[in-house]
This record gives structure tokens, C-alpha cells and sequence, in this order.
């Protein structure tokens, strides 16, 4: 297994049973979508795992986090078409900054934690339940909290990014972190909710 800081070095706000309902709450690039410009990719990190399981609610009994709903919506790059059908594939670290993989949690072979598919519905949008994520150390210091995610839509430019949460003590400095991927925050009955739009890229030809 490779580790964290070898690779680092290297290198709703609900979800109701009859469908997803997603409250706008403004993002921290301002506007939904910036007419012209693509979601920044971000490094995938060495903890990525293929064929998770689809599914709104990631928190499996036992994950330690405090709750989170992450939602938003995919849109192709003319800030006009919604990408009904879009695919989030989206994977991270537990309240304590453990993945699933890390060989810290001493799960069942092939257990998945914090992980899933998200399919977007006929306006491009998703939500899902999930907890914050916490830091770990990469060398000397922590990286800030962040989800990983890979979007795909047919006729679209596939993107594997992170996505950043505002405040955290550990953005400034981040080798990794772009501002644009910092989420729009809030609370739902006191509870964290995040919200990200991403912006892909249509395939020439």
C-alpha cells in the first residue's frame, strides 16, 4: 500500500425516499456556474477504489464523523445544460482522517466505507448523505479536510478533483488546494451542509 505521505511527497440537504430535493444555498464561487470555465482537476490520491456501489447515503453503521449532506449540480461548460444522468463518483477519509483502505480500520476484505455512486437527475443534480472528513498528516503537516470526487456525462471531458471546505486552518499552504474548489457552506437543523457546482468540459470531434 502506498502511503499518504510517499505519494503526497510525489506528486438536502435532504434526501427524502421519493427523490432528492437539493435547497440552493450560494457557492463559493459565487455564481453557479462561470460562463466558460471548467471545474479545476485536483489529484486523485492514492485511496481511490473503482466500482463503489450506488448510493445516496455513504454513512455506513459505525462510520465516525459528524453529519454532512453534500449536494449540487453538473452542468456543461456553456453554464446553460444541466447533465441529466451525470455519474459523482465520490470517496473519503472518516471524522479521524482514516480511508477505508489505509489499513487503519481493520475492516472485512473488501468492506467500502464513505464511498458511492451518484447519479444526477433530470436537471443535473445530486445529494448525498456523508460525514465531515477529517485531516491527516502529509509530512510535517496536515492537509485540510476534502472529498474526493470523479464526474463523467456522455460527451463530457471526465474530471477527478477534491473539493475543499472554507475556514480550515490548513487551506493556506496546501500544495494541492485551488480556491475554486473551496464548497459553499451552511447549516440544515444544525447540521453541516455543503454545496458545489461543477462545470465540465464537452468532448471535440
Amino acid at each position: 500500500m502506498v502511503s499518504r505521505r510517499l505519494f503526497l511527497s510525489r506528486t438536502l440537504i435532504a434526501v427524502p425516499a421519493a427523490g432528492i430535493f437539493v435547497l440552493g444555498c450560494r457557492t463559493a464561487r459565487g455564481d453557479a456556474c462561470a460562463n466558460g470555465i471548467a471545474t479545476a482537476p485536483n489529484i486523485e490520491g492514492p485511496y481511490y477504489r473503482p466500482d463503489a456501489p450506488y448510493r445516496s447515503d455513504l454513512v455506513d453503521p459505525g462510520v465516525v464523523g459528524a453529519p454532512l449532506v453534500l449536494s449540487g449540480s453538473v452542468m456543461s461548460l456553456d453554464c446553460k445544460t444541466p447533465l441529466a444522468g451525470a455519474v459523482l463518483d465520490v470517496w473519503q477519509a472518516n471524522g479521524e482522517g482514516h480511508y477505508d483502505n489505509d489499513g487503519s480500520l481493520h475492516l472485512p476484505d473488501g468492506a467500502m466505507r464513505l464511498r458511492g455512486k451518484l447519479r444526477c437527475d433530470a436537471k443535473g443534480a445530486f445529494a448525498a448523505r456523508s460525514v465531515l472528513p477529517g485531516r491527516y498528516l502529509n509530512g510535517s503537516r496536515y492537509r485540510p479536510s476534502h472529498i474526493h470526487v470523479k464526474v463523467s456525462a456522455p460527451g463530457h471531458q471526465s474530471l477527478t478533483t477534491q473539493l475543499y471546505f472554507p475556514d480550515d486552518p490548513y487551506n493556506a499552504g496546501d500544495p494541492f488546494i485551488h480556491p475554486s474548489l473551496i464548497m459553499g457552506m451552511s447549516k440544515i437543523k444544525g447540521e453541516a451542509a455543503a454545496r458545489y457546482d461543477f462545470v465540465l468540459t464537452p468532448t471535440r470531434g
